[in-house]
C-alpha cells in the first residue's frame, strides 16, 4: 500500500524516478503538469467537492490511471507536493533581457521593473498554487512540499542575466509559498548540500535538461523525506498499458518543458 503520495510539476519526476531506483514501493503518485499550467486555476471546490480543472483535469486523468490515486482526499496527512518553486518559466521569460539586465547601462533607455512589480507578478502566479497548499492544509491531507532544485549555471538566462538577478528572481518568485507554507506550519524540504558558492545547483545534480535535477537529487530528497516521516511499507501495482488516448497523452505530459514554456 503506498503511504506517502507525490503530486506536483515536472521536478516530481526525479523523485519518482528515485522512489523506483531504490525500490520505494511506499511513495506513489507523480508529475501532474508543467509548472505553467498551475499559473492558472487549476481546480475548483463546489459545495465541498474538488476537482482538477482545464489541463490538469487532463493530466489527472492519465495520474490516475498509472497511479492508481484517484481522490487525494483518501491519503490523510500523505500528499507531499511539489509545486510553487520551478522557477525556471518565470526568470526564463525573454522580456527580462530587456527590463531587468545584466548590465542595463549598456542600453540607457532599457526599462528596470521595480521590486513591486516584481512581488506583485509572482503573487499572480503563485496564487493558485498557495490555494491548492491551503486546501489540502483544510482537509488534512498535506505532508510536506518539496523545494525544486536551484539554477544551473549552464541556463541561457545565465549569460544575459548573471546569476545574481536569476538568483533574486527565484527568490521573489518562491516568496508567496515559503510565506503560506510557513503560516500553515508545512515542512518545506531543501536541499542546501546540492548547491555551490554562488547559490547554483552542483553539477553533479544537472538532469537532462537545464532545468532540472537527476535520480542523485530525487534520492537526496526522498532521505530528507524519511527524516521527517519514516518509510514505509507496501506493495504497488504495475502500471497496465495504456490504451491509445491515455497513450497520447503521457507523450503531450512529457513534451511539456518548464525552461521551454515562458511565463505570462
Amino acid at each position: 500500500m503506498t503511504s506517502l503520495v507525490l503530486i506536483g510539476d515536472s521536478h516530481t519526476v526525479c523523485y519518482s524516478r528515485a522512489a523506483i531506483a531504490l525500490g520505494r514501493a511506499d511513495i506513489g503518485g507523480g508529475m501532474l503538469a508543467a509548472a505553467n499550467i498551475f499559473f492558472q486555476e487549476f481546480f475548483s471546490v463546489n459545495e465541498g467537492a474538488f476537482a482538477f480543472s482545464g489541463r490538469a483535469a487532463d493530466n489527472f486523468m492519465l495520474y490516475a490511471y498509472k497511479t492508481g490515486i484517484r481522490d487525494l482526499r483518501e491519503h490523510a496527512g500523505a500528499v507531499v507536493v511539489s509545486l510553487g518553486f520551478a522557477s525556471a518559466p518565470f526568470y526564463a521569460t525573454r522580456e527580462w533581457s530587456d527590463h531587468y539586465s545584466i548590465a542595463p547601462e549598456t542600453r540607457p533607455r532599457r526599462m528596470i521593473v521595480s521590486d513591486a512589480v516584481l512581488r506583485q507578478m509572482a503573487e499572480d502566479a503563485q496564487r493558485y498554487v498557495v490555494a491548492f497548499y491551503r486546501y489540502l492544509h483544510s482537509q488534512g491531507l498535506l505532508c510536506a512540499a518539496l523545494c525544486g532544485p536551484r539554477p544551473q549555471l549552464r541556463h541561457g538566462m545565465m549569460e544575459k542575466l548573471g546569476p545574481e538577478k536569476i538568483l533574486r528572481l527565484v527568490e521573489v518568485f518562491e516568496q508567496p509559498v515559503r510565506d503560506a507554507l510557513a503560516e500553515l506550519g508545512c515542512p518545506l524540504l531543501e536541499l542546501p548540500e546540492t548547491i555551490d558558492a554562488q547559490g547554483l545547483l552542483r553539477e553533479e545534480y544537472w538532469g537532462n535538461d537545464p532545468a532540472h535535477a537527476n535520480v542523485a537529487y530525487g534520492k537526496l530528497m526522498l532521505d530528507r523525506l524519511d527524516q521527517i516521516r519514516p518509510a514505509g511499507s507496501g506493495s504497488s501495482k504495475s502500471a497496465p498499458e495504456l490504451p491509445w488516448r491515455l497513450r497520447k497523452m503521457e507523450l503531450a505530459a512529457q513534451q511539456q518543458q518548464d525552461a521551454t514554456e515562458p511565463f505570462s
